[in-house]
């Protein structure tokens, strides 16, 4: 008899995890709804990750598959993981987070919740989140959900807080998420929420049920557009996807597109990606004009980077 899927597949990217990873084990031990499996890839782990995750698979109350793979970065895995996923919901949890125990069993019946013949332009869901004390990661945003895409949530709603989405697995399968040449670091996962976002919508629920843990200060360095080398590819392709495919957005974010226009052209100058080939990238008429008010400030970043040795 074949082994029945489970209702959701979460997963994980574990580089070097042994320190936080059980955060995310000892989350999905409390889970109050069972039918899942946990999917972790190790993106060429060399410390006790590995280990920890054998062991694990031995007393789990709950499947978990263990793939590895050379260090890939955060895109590879996530592609591997959406190709191999038998959930009908795939849900991301990052390495050194976890979820409130409700989350699965919430998730699951604000899903169904959704009529059935409307379901099939759904995206999945989004949730709020809120750190390990329980404060959330912002103000919310007035009603208990909303149906939106996330162009008209992020932009016209101005619902800018962290939200996590838990995608319906059929529907992510589709969108896998850009492989760049000769990195294997961080692509931010807004960039493929937003191209998910231009043909579905979801549904956010003002519920903060992810757990992100403040106390790891690298988290803190991802919010700012001045963040280490290291993430400088991932951020340059989703502020050249934002203003290639998005600046129609611009009026009601205009000096967040200026500010991301500056941060693109910056970075494509430190990556060696010049003016000719930054105006191909961008493509699109507006988004051009903004590209091109915005490069004075691009070039000046970019002379200072060079100057603090960065």
């Amino acid at each position: 008899m074949a082994e029945e899927s489970p209702l959701f597949t979460v997963f994980t990217s574990a580089f070097n995890a042994e320190r936080t990873l059980h955060r995310v084990y000892q989350s999905l031990r409390s889970q109050t709804l069972r039918s899942f499996e946990w999917v972790v890839v190790s993106d060429g782990s060399v410390d006790g990750t590995e280990g920890m995750v054998e062991e694990w698979q031995t007393i789990a109350p709950f499947p978990i598959r263990l793939e590895r793979q050379a260090h890939s970065g955060t895109a590879a895995s996530f592609n591997r993981a959406i190709s191999i996923a038998r959930g009908e919901l795939f849900f991301q949890i990052d390495h050194d987070d976890g979820c409130k125990p409700h989350a699965l069993r919430r998730l699951w019946k604000t899903w169904r919740e959704i009529p059935e013949q409307a379901r099939p332009g759904y995206a999945g869901m989004y949730v709020r989140s809120c750190d390990e004390n329980g404060r959330p990661n912002g103000p919310g945003f007035g009603v208990p959900w909303r149906d939106a895409t996330f162009h008209e949530q992020y932009y016209r709603f101005r619902a800018r807080e962290d939200q996590r989405p838990c995608w319906a697995t059929g529907i992510i399968r589709r969108f896998p998420a850009p492989i760049l040449q000769d990195f294997s670091g961080w692509l931010p996962e807004g960039l493929t929420q937003a191209r998910v976002g231009r043909f579905y919508r979801a549904r956010w629920l003002n519920e903060d049920l992810y757990v992100y843990y403040q106390a790891d200060h690298g988290r803190v360095s991802l919010q700012r557009n001045g963040s280490g080398s290291a993430h400088w590819p991932g951020l340059r392709a989703q502020y050249q996807d934002q203003l290639a495919r998005d600046a129609q957005w611009l009026r009601y974010a205009p000096v967040q597109f200026y500010r991301r226009a500056a941060a693109y052209s910056r970075f494509s100058f430190r990556m060696g990606i010049g003016p000719a080939a930054q105006w191909r990238e961008v493509g699109t008429p507006l988004g051009r004009a903004l590209w091109l008010t915005a490069l004075p400030v691009g070039l000046a970043l970019n002379l200072m980077d060079q100057a603090q040795g960065r």
